[in-house]
């Protein structure tokens, strides 16, 4: 049967039909006090390696979803660690300056891509009939259909792209409260022993846990147990109760021969999870069951700058004071992910350190992919239509130039189909957002100005409460409804889009804006008579080169933001 020009029509409609372009758009196991096994439905962690001192830093939240009106939440470490309390708006801030530069891809001028579609086609055709005046005729009507269907399955690509007491059974090495939470540092001699502390406490502990303790016991691992107490909102009610919430993060600190993520207490009961390691260390962390989603240079300086904005440097900017007094001088930083399955949780994840190697810096909008791929199959399709002409012109016979087109025509759509997806295209916001978040920070001043305007109590601590109150208000001021970065509200938390109120030197109300990068930038929002004015509407605070350890004995602990919790 020969090969004629309608099958090609044919199966280019099948093609188009079939493959549309897609649119391009720690560990710790949480012990309830009931019956109910806790699912933990996802678990991001700081990990910090200090070789010199063969020392790791630990910060884990992980979000719980249980019965009950307190959860029972214990880590595993190799040694006896230190603990502290740690901002929530620590990993607000590493999702940040973690985030890439996204790329949206060439500019495309529609009309000359049509025209070039068009082109193509005319070539192609003529390049099969252009022997017959007859066959120009047809020619010119397949050229019509194919081109109506190229548009159609060329449309989707040109549109534009988440109080514990010790037993006599266990020795409690040190007990501290910290941000809300009461924790402590556990040594057991069996796991018996350390079950029978956890039911002492209220808690109950699945049976499949007791071998997973003897396991960690027998290695001379401690425990690091903390109490969780629902926020107020979580216990309205019993439908309540069983939503998700996030755990306070707790910084921990430990001597190890090598960096490890515990991870085998997590995996009882567990169906999977979601993680995300921010690893910071000599050069690329690496986990064999972990995908790297960036790596890079870490960079501590920050140039001056007179307003709250900054472009991105290629490099994983550490300027926010508390990751910066847990992250040190480590001059590498990896962020991993993986979903991991229950049967990759039943070990302990070792960190192994590559060669430094940047990877991640940037990613591709789906806008970006989608119009790669538009420009690489238009290529791809003039190059083929000028190729059957020329060997029309040399006098190739017909009959096998159709199945040549044929094969082309389908290697442009898959080339058009496959190329977005080897992009792996993300939603994310570009640095132009960093803009959008100076709009954000420059309503959420205005707001603040207009709820502490007038009050009949002239004190900043009366100043403070009207505006905590008030925030965000988005009758107030635009914008001041949304930070731009996460889609929600503005809390008060020092993270990127957040904010924070203090009373500074001069009995002024301040309010405490963070940029993208996390760093806090202050605007007298209330002041008596008698304190000076400011005389540049931003001020960015002096940070201390070397900010205060977390773990030392008379540093203060973070006190948690009712509205940053669960």
């Amino acid at each position: 049967m020969p090969f004629r020009a309608p099958v090609i029509l044919v199966m280019f409609l099948v093609g188009a039909v079939l493959f549309p372009t897609p649119l391009a758009h720690g560990d710790g196991k949480v012990f309830a006090p009931s019956a109910i096994v806790p699912e933990t439905p996802d678990q991001r962690a700081l990990v910090v390696w200090d070789a010199d001192a063969s020392t790791e830093t630990m910060v884990i939240e992980t979000s719980v979803r249980a019965a009950g009106d307190a959860f029972g939440w214990i880590v595993p470490v190799p040694a006896e660690p230190e603990v502290a309390a740690v901002s929530p708006g620590i990993f607000r801030t590493l999702e940040a300056v973690f985030l890439p530069r996204l790329s949206q891809g060439p500019p495309l001028n529609h009309p000359a891509i049509v025209i070039t579609g068009v082109l193509a086609t005319v070539l192609l055709l003529a390049a099969v009939f252009a022997r017959s005046r007859r066959g120009w005729i047809r020619g010119v009507v397949y050229a019509g259909l194919c081109i109506f269907f190229l548009l159609l399955a060329l449309l989707p690509t040109l549109g534009s792209p988440r109080g514990l007491s010790g037993g006599s059974s266990v020795v409690v090495l040190s007990r501290a409260s910290l941000g809300g939470q009461d924790v402590a540092v556990l040594r057991a001699r069996s796991a018996g022993d350390l079950e029978a502390w956890l039911t002492e406490q209220g808690f109950d502990c699945p049976a499949e846990a007791t071998s997973i303790f003897d396991a960690y016991i027998a290695e001379g691992w401690v425990f690091v147990a903390s109490r969780v107490e629902r926020s107020s909102e979580g216990a309205a009610s019993e439908a309540d109760q069983t939503q998700v919430q996030n755990t306070r993060p707790i910084a921990m600190r430990f001597k190890t021969d090598a960096p490890v993520y515990p991870m085998r207490l997590t995996a009882v009961g567990s169906r999977g999870l979601d993680l995300e390691l921010f690893c910071f260390g000599p050069s690329t962390a690496q986990i064999d069951a972990m995908e790297i989603v960036r790596s890079g240079p870490t960079r501590f300086d920050e140039p001056a700058l007179a307003r709250p904005v900054s472009s991105p440097t290629g490099k994983i900017e550490v300027v926010h004071q508390g990751l910066r007094a847990l992250v040190g001088d480590a001059p590498w930083a990896t962020h991993l992910r993986a979903n991991l399955t229950p049967a990759q949780m039943r070990r302990d994840l070792p960190l192994s350190w590559g060669d430094a190697l940047e990877s991640g810096n940037v990613r591709h909008s789906g806008q970006s992919a989608s119009h790669w791929a538009l420009l690489i199959a238009i290529a791809f399709y003039l190059a083929l239509a000028l190729g059957m002409l020329a060997a029309r012109t040399v006098g190739a016979p017909r009959s096998k130039l159709l199945p040549i087109g044929a094969i082309g025509i389908f290697a442009t759509i898959t080339v058009l189909i496959f190329t977005p997806m080897t992009m792996h295209p993300v939603q994310g916001r570009d640095a132009g957002h960093r803009w959008g978040l100076m709009n954000n920070m420059d309503s959420l001043a205005e707001s603040a100005r207009s709820a502490a305007y007038d009050l009949p109590d002239a004190s900043a601590e009366a100043a403070i409460a009207a505006i905590r109150g008030a925030l965000p208000d988005p009758e107030l001021a635009e914008y001041a409804d949304e930070n731009p970065l996460t889609g929600q509200r503005p809390v008060e938390l020092d993270a990127p889009g957040d904010y924070t109120l203090q009373i500074d030197e001069h009995g002024r109300a301040v309010l405490r804006t963070y940029d993208m990068l996390g760093r806090g930038w202050d605007t007298a929002v209330w002041g008596p008579d008698s304190a000076p004015e400011l005389s540049e509407p931003w001020i960015r605070p002096e940070a201390p080169r070397d900010p205060p350890d977390p773990f030392a004995s008379d540093q203060p602990t973070p006190s948690p933001s009712p509205q940053a919790g669960g």
